[in-house]
Parts: C-alpha cells; structure tokens; sequence
C-alpha cells in the first residue's frame, strides 16, 4: 500500500514538472539567504572580539597571551549590530544573488532585459513608486489626523547632514535594490512557474482562478522566506501576504512586475526613511520623526483599537487600516481581471 502511494505521488511530481523548479527556487533563495546570515553573524563576531586573544578550551572565554581570562562579546550586542544593519545587508544579500542568476547564463535562463531596462523602470517602476508614495503619505497623514501617531519634527538636522546623509542614502539604495530583486525572484520567476503550471491544459492559459491560486502560492513562499529573514509577528506576516496577493494578481494582469516593485518600495522609503518609522522589525532615524503615540514609554493608556487599526510598536506594517486597504485593492484588482477575462471571453 505504502509503494503504491509514493508510486502515485511520483508519478503526480513527475507530471506536475513546473512545481519542482519554483519549490528549488525557493529553496535556493532561502539556503542563500540563511548561509549570508550566518556568514555576517560570523564576521560580526569575529570583529567584536579583541585582536591578539585566543580560545581558552573553556566555554564562552578566551585568554591574552599573557592568559588573562576574556569574556566573549555579549549576544545584545550582536543582536544590535545585526538588527541595525540587517536590512542594508539582506538588500545586498538579494541583489547579489539576482545578479548571480544573470552572470550565471545561459546556465540560467535570466536575462538583463527580463531584470531591468530603461523603458521598464521609465514606464512601470516609476508610476508605481508615484502610486506607492501617495498611498504611504496619505495612511501616515490619517494616522497623524486620527492622533495614532505623534509628528515630534524634524531628525535630520543641517549641521548633521554630512554625517546623517550617507546612512539614508544606504537605507534608500538598500530598500531598492532588496525591493527590485525579490519582487524578480518572486513576481517574475516564481510566480510565473505557478501561474503557467496551474493554468496548462486548460482553454485559457490566463484564467483568472490560476492568476488567484499562483499569486497565493507565491505569498506563501514570500512569507516564508521574510520570516527566515527578520522577526516578525502574525499581524505583519498577514500584512505581507496580502500585498503578495495584490502584486501577484496585478503582476499577473501585467506580465511585469516593475510597477509593483516600485509601489512596495515607495511604501518601504516613506514609511522607514522619510517617516523614521519601523518596518520588518527594523528600526531606523530618518528625515522626519514620527512615533505611535500610545506607547507605554510615554505612561499613556494604551487604546487597543487605536494600536490594531495604527500598528503600534510595530509600525504600519502591522496596522489593520493599511490591512483594509490592501483588501479594497484586493477587490478592485479582482474586479478588473474578471472583467478583462469576460470582455476576452465575449470577443472570441
């Protein structure tokens, strides 16, 4: 009984070709993401301790030549010198291997033009990035309005923009370039496996029910990989994946997923640089500084309404109103592909 199973569900793999190569993509990325994490761990480590001391053989203690007994650097301030590069070195982590894709070719089948080309980021990225900032700006201006947040004025100071400037402009570069390639890996790539693999041998290879399951899919993997990447709680995971489902589906719509890249990361910018607030877990100083009002810190009563629908601590990521928002989004994208496939369906 137990042959005949696993006989079945070979031949079911075997059939299903397109669900092994966007499951090892996947989990390519995912062993790359956790291999640069345990190397900048390491290399964290490594530079904490002081120069010229050695292993003891003790646990947690090394020793000067003169045996002089040394405790090891602290797991905080690992933690903190992690957490507060963490996004520059995960944006670097997912360009470098999206570039190793296209240096790889024709190993590979990725391309510079199915990655990035004048008129895409002309056409697409920036029209999503102008839709991104708008949509950011204005649930931070609700936020301010409703009293969820506090704006406590300006971070970045003149006499400090020499030395202020080139931590945003790393933060910027970082967010593009993590934003740009994991939406290539996962908009482009992963979600065209699924898509072209639930929709074969059907009359329309672009139905609208594969567009839904393939963008789902890729949420799920895309979720994943964000919890291998940074700590985050089940409101933010859900926040992620409905944002997959929007981007997927518009992706899908499409056939690029430049516009999404560039709205998600508008979103990321003004959020985390522009409004200094944290996402992923992240924390970070920015332009303007803007806080969640009822913090215990401040001794105010903390308003649970007022944190679920803001986001808390947790910043708008984790905030049900940007949640209900995707869902409209989510509902006005359905609507228009329905529509699409019906005019489509009507002409032929």
């Amino acid at each position: 009984m137990f042959l005949q199973l696993l006989a079945a569900a070979d031949r079911l793999w075997q059939k299903q070709s397109w669900l092994p190569l966007a499951i090892s993509m996947a989990a390519i990325y995912a062993a790359w993401t956790s291999l640069f994490r345990l190397l900048i761990l390491t290399f964290v480590t490594f530079f904490l301790l002081p120069p010229g001391f050695v292993p003891t053989g003790g646990p947690g203690f090394w020793a000067s030549r003169d045996s002089r007994p040394i405790a090891l650097p602290k797991f905080e301030e690992i933690t903190d010198i992690l957490s507060a590069n963490e996004l520059p070195l995960l944006g670097f982590s997912a360009l470098l291997f999206v570039s190793l894709l296209r240096w790889l070719h024709p190993l590979t089948s990725t391309t510079t033009e199915q990655i990035i080309t004048s008129s895409r980021v002309r056409e697409r990225f920036m029209p999503g990035f102008v839709h991104g900032a708008t949509f950011a700006i204005g649930i931070i201006l609700g936020f301010l309005i409703s009293g969820s947040y506090q704006y406590l004025g300006l971070y970045l100071q003149f006499d400090e923009l020499a030395l202020a400037l080139p931590s945003i402009l790393l933060r910027i570069a970082a967010i593009l370039a993590f934003v740009y390639s994991e939406e290539f890996l996962f908009r482009r790539r992963l979600l065209e496996h699924f898509r072209m693999g639930l929709a074969a041998g059907k009359a329309d290879q672009a139905n609208l029910r594969s567009d839904v399951l393939a963008a789902a899919f890729t949420g799920v993997f895309y979720c994943a990989i964000k919890v291998l990447q940074f700590d985050l709680g089940v409101m933010q995971l859900l926040t992620l994946f409905l944002l997959s489902l929007v981007l997927g589906i518009q992706s899908s719509r499409s056939g690029d997923f430049a516009r999404g890249a560039g709205f998600w990361a508008a979103l990321l910018m003004i959020f985390h640089v522009l409004f200094s607030l944290p996402i992923l877990g992240t924390d970070f100083s920015g332009i303007l500084m803007v806080k969640y009002q009822a913090s215990a810190d401040d001794g105010v009563a903390v308003n649970e309404t007022t944190r679920l629908l803001s986001g808390g601590a947790g910043g708008p990521l984790s905030s049900v109103a940007l949640q209900i928002l995707l869902l409209i989004e989510l509902g006005r994208t359905l609507l228009r592909r329905r529509k699409y496939f019906r005019s489509s369906s009507s002409s032929r």
